[in-house]
């Protein structure tokens, strides 16, 4: 209960006074909703909207728009559902945003398709940040999560990019590695801070998030209780848009259940102090009946509750909230 209690509390305290909170500080890009790997626990597989690439006209007016209004405190991110390593011009992307001025751009990638000389040129580009989706510490624990996966590759890459990192980047970059605390492979969870903190690098450890299924697990910050509930740090933070400019609900919205803007058509300012603005007032005033009811019976507002465990340079085990 200590820790059900104390995550809650974290959770509250990334409210954002609604008069502050204008603009999005993590926007959510779909470059591509295409993916290589089918992960047991993402809901990629699931989708049965279009997957597509982003149209560069479209990315650029969404750039435009972010550099305009808020480049120093956004984080763009230039993935939502779907590999981005998987969109062949992802150097080109990342260059753009970067030459506009907006100073922090990363990405999620299982990591399987980077090649060497890729990971130097999103380096030399900019990229601040690669969260890599790794989840384990052998082999057979990996390919039953990561459907499609190769462990070993992803592990050269991931050192890799490290070696490229050092040799290349800036102090503003760095490569991070995923942990999902599942039932399969919480048993390695001390084993993988314990071997990527050894190589210098940071993990980040976080809740299953279930995709609105709370069916599939309990889990120690699932309250599961709407008079304990607090606002949906996806819902009130972040900004997701798909690969083809339509604003959703929230990170956990992968089918786009929750249409509430076209960014072909609109801005992220008008979405965000509107339609948006209506969700967080809802979130905020506890109205939880009158959710859609996709959003209502999810219970992954938890699932902002991240620990990052930090490599040996740092204090180890000092814990951030995360998306």
């Amino acid at each position: 209960m200590q820790k059900k209690n104390q995550s809650i509390t974290k959770l509250s305290e990334r409210i954002i006074p609604e008069e502050q909170n204008t603009f999005p500080n993590d926007i959510v890009l779909e470059t591509t909703g295409f993916c290589n790997l089918r992960c047991t626990m993402c809901s990629n597989r699931k989708m049965t909207r279009k997957r597509g690439n982003m149209r560069w006209p479209l990315y650029i007016k969404i750039v435009e728009e972010i550099a305009e209004k808020a480049k120093d405190v956004v984080r763009l991110w230039l993935c939502f559902y779907g590999e981005p390593l998987m969109n062949r011009d992802i150097v080109d992307r990342v260059t753009y945003a970067k030459q506009k001025g907006i100073n922090n751009v990363v990405i999620n990638s299982n990591m399987n398709l980077m090649k060497p000389e890729l990971a130097v040129d999103l380096i030399k580009a900019g990229l601040n940040t690669v969260f890599v989706g790794l989840d384990a510490v052998t082999a057979d624990i990996y390919k039953q999560i990561r459907c499609g996966g190769d462990y070993d590759r992803v592990v050269r890459n991931v050192l890799d990019y490290k070696n490229a990192l050092n040799e290349y980047g800036t102090s503003e970059q760095q490569v991070v590695v995923q942990f999902i605390d599942m039932p399969i492979n919480h048993h390695q969870c001390e084993q993988i801070v314990e071997f990527w903190n050894k190589h210098d690098i940071d993990v980040k450890v976080r809740p299953y998030v279930t995709w609105q299924d709370s069916s599939i697990i309990e889990d120690s910050y699932n309250v599961g209780e709407n008079e304990e509930r607090v606002p949906c740090h996806w819902l009130m933070n972040i900004f997701p848009i798909t690969s083809d400019g339509y604003a959703v609900w929230g990170g956990c919205d992968y089918d786009g259940q929750g249409i509430c803007g076209d960014l072909n058509k609109q801005t992220i300012e008008e979405i965000w102090n509107t339609e948006k603005k209506q969700h967080r007032i809802m979130q905020i005033g506890g109205q939880w009946d009158e959710l859609p009811e996709f959003c209502l019976k999810c219970n992954d507002w938890h699932g902002a509750y991240a620990k990052y465990e930090k490599s040996m340079q740092y204090e180890r085990g000092a814990l951030c909230l995360e998306n």
